[in-house]
């Protein structure tokens, strides 16, 4: 999915992150153990 968005992870913006995660809450990633900190690690979030 951060492929799909085409931004590398540092130049992401807000609307870039959220497309992320709007797409990976559809494909039912949040529903895998701990999936909210790999993913804020990955984009260099927070939880």
């Amino acid at each position: 999915m951060i492929v799909k968005v085409g931004v590398p992870v540092e130049l992401m913006k807000n609307k870039h992150e959220s497309t992320v995660v709007r797409e990976l809450d559809e494909a039912g990633y949040f529903r895998i153990k701990d999936a909210v900190d790999h993913l804020a690690t990955e984009l260099d979030l927070t939880r």
